[in-house]
């Protein structure tokens, strides 16, 4: 395999994300189709993924429906020589902190002039290096000269100029959801989407003890008009979104969904419009009855729980609860947090159905609950039986 001969590779997979005839999207594992052609006509995107000594690495490739064909025509392949360059990078960025997200973003320079750069944000370290993919030919963007030569009658193309890649950080959060939030470390820098496709790379260590190494994720695709005014921030949002449909990603950084900042450039500033009838907000309280492994009573009382109406995950099949237990509970809560959260979402699951589940989630996404959703939520909450629970198991509570 590819990459230097003191890094060991454990793992390479291929996958491809495809849109069902309802819209829904998901990541299919295509790995057994390596060398040879791909199994869907239309892919959304692409995604490889190596597990090495330096860093779990992942190169994602959105797909346009011009280029998609041109990807579906061709044998599948691990691009190594990208995510070698993925390990090397996070390897140099090593000690990389658990609440921060190291971001590269690679530009060209328009013309053969020096590249104007934004050396004024504090955060931000320029440097030139070669181009990071052989994928230039699936964008289009490397021009042609349109002129014949002895050699060949074929147009010929420009040699590749050099990346400029400029480097920033963002502090990442996660909630007990593992919702993440982003906030720029230093000024936001602001920068015009180019043209062709955009190239971003994003370095974090993986909060999985287990783990022990950093995650590198490699971006190539677009994300809004060209020409459109982006934050870093925003950017690194719609990334992490993107790629958290991948489960192994989403097990290994622990982030379910990404909360996407407004862009204010577009006025999209203020906060999500109050519906119709005034209240978006699905609670319902838990009446719980916690023992120990050996089923020694430990306490009861009432649990609150929240459906998050903001934030979702349609692939991950299950909506986020947050819990607030009463403070007769709170020295003992955490045990019992994970195995609460099981039995909430196989209640939920049960009396919604997967459709229903996935359905909600979506529209979560989009912004688009109605308030009869909001109401069946409430219902279905409010059927939630008391509860016997252990660190381990739930069952239904019998007076």
């Amino acid at each position: 395999m590819a990459g230097s001969k003191n890094v060991k590779v454990a793992k390479e997979a291929f996958h491809i994300r495809v849109e069902s005839s309802d819209g829904a999207v998901a990541f299919y594992n295509a790995t057994d189709y390596v060398g040879k052609l791909m199994p869907f006509a239309k892919p959304k995107a692409t995604c490889a993924m190596r597990v090495a000594t330096e860093a779990v690495s992942f190169s994602l490739l959105h797909l346009t429906n011009k280029n998609a064909s041109l990807v579906a025509a061709k044998p599948v392949s691990i691009p190594r020589g990208p995510l070698s360059r993925l390990e090397r990078r996070a390897a140099s960025y090593a000690p990389i902190a658990l609440d921060e997200i190291i971001v590269e973003l690679s530009t060209r320079p328009a013309d053969d002039s020096s590249p104007s750069l934004d050396t004024a944000a504090p955060a931000a370290q320029v440097a030139a290096e070669a181009p990071v993919s052989a994928l230039e030919d699936v964008f289009g963007d490397a021009p042609e000269i349109a002129t014949e030569t002895k050699e060949s009658s074929a147009p010929k193309r420009y040699p590749m100029k050099p990346a400029v890649i400029e480097t920033y950080k963002c502090k990442i959060v996660r909630d007990e959801n593992n919702v993440a939030r982003l906030e720029s470390i230093g000024d936001e820098h602001s920068f015009e989407l180019p043209k062709g496709a955009l190239h971003v790379s994003l370095y974090l260590q993986s909060p999985v003890a287990a783990v022990a190494r950093p995650l590198a994720v490699g971006f190539i695709g677009h994300v809004g008009k060209p020409g459109g005014s982006e934050t870093v921030s925003r950017v690194v949002a719609m990334v992490l979104n993107s790629i958290s449909h991948l489960p192994d990603f989403r097990i290994l950084a622990q982030i379910e969904h990404c909360a996407v900042p407004a862009n204010l450039s577009r006025g999209g500033g203020s906060p999500r419009a109050v519906r119709a009838n005034g209240d978006s907000k699905v609670s319902f309280n838990a009446r719980v009855y916690l023992f120990d492994e050996q089923l020694s009573p430990m306490g009861a009382g009432v649990v609150g729980c929240e459906i998050d109406m903001e934030n979702a995950n349609p692939t991950s099949g299950k909506l986020l609860v947050s819990y607030h237990c009463e403070e007769s509970l709170a020295g003992v809560f955490e045990r019992y947090r994970a195995e609460l959260d099981r039995a909430v979402a196989n209640h939920l699951r049960q009396a919604l159905g997967e459709d229903g589940i996935t359905a909600i989630t979506y529209d979560i996404v989009l912004g688009s609950v109605t308030p009869s959703t909001v109401e069946q939520l409430k219902a279905v909450g409010n059927s939630l039986p008391g509860l016997d629970i252990s660190p381990t198991q739930s069952r239904p509570h019998i007076d």
